[in-house]
């Protein structure tokens, strides 16, 4: 199981099914290669070179660009806009709302926060996702553990997500994200309750303007009818 859902079976050889498969894969790769062009131009590998090595940067920008794409793709999941580029959004607002969160920082990324940031230890991930007493999938959204009963909270506990669970798994904590950001549009219209501002706020705004002004500069061209 990654990111809080199960992996497809990949194991059999028919034709049609090796097909989908390579088909998924190209996806996966081109809309990386796009994500990572993205993350680039927004936050430069240089940014970075005073806590660690470029080649390690760069290897870390591909796999969240990877970890976003595969996120974005998941046929299971809602993409958060309409239209043939609806996923490709999808995965720039993540990517957007990570930036403005964490700077893609290394160290955030691997949990190592300073004592005065991270809101002091309470914010995960690149997504600075606050799990409180802990995250739980609902459908297409999210809840917190104590909206559940005790009952369900001992039986289900492996469905229940914590900080720490958040940072060993980027897909686990993208996926959050992307369920957050859902519940943030569905009962906002914007993102304001994801940056936990009244009505559609600065930060909201920024984390939104910044995703869908990429895409206006830097059309989308490949095809993603498969993860329909």
């Amino acid at each position: 199981m990654r990111g809080g859902h199960p992996e497809p079976d990949r194991t059999s050889s028919h034709p049609s099914k090796v097909a989908a498969l390579a088909r998924e894969i190209r996806m996966i790769k081109a809309l990386t290669s796009y994500l990572l062009a993205a993350m680039t131009a927004w936050m430069p590998v240089r940014n970075h070179a005073r806590s660690e090595a470029p080649e390690v940067t760069e290897a870390r920008y591909e796999q969240i660009a990877a970890d976003v794409a595969q996120i974005a793709l998941d046929p299971d999941e809602t993409p958060l806009f309409q239209g043939e580029d609806g996923r490709v959004k999808t995965a720039l607002l993540l990517l957007s709302v990570a930036l403005h969160e964490s700077g893609y920082r290394g160290d955030v990324d691997a949990g190592r926060c300073k004592p005065y940031e991270c809101d002091h230890g309470k914010a995960f991930s690149i997504w600075q996702l606050h799990p409180e007493d802990g995250l739980i999938f609902d459908a297409d959204v999210f809840t917190f553990a104590r909206n559940r009963p005790a009952t369900w909270r001992e039986e289900h506990a492996s469905e229940i997500f914590d900080g720490a669970s958040l940072v060993r798994d980027r897909k686990l904590a993208a996926r959050m994200a992307l369920h957050m950001l859902r519940y943030s549009m569905k009962n906002a219209h914007s993102l304001a309750i994801y940056t936990g501002e009244p009505g559609n706020g600065p930060k909201a705004k920024l984390r939104m303007q910044t995703a869908l002004s990429y895409i206006r500069e830097h059309p989308y061209g490949e095809e993603l009818s498969a993860a329909e």
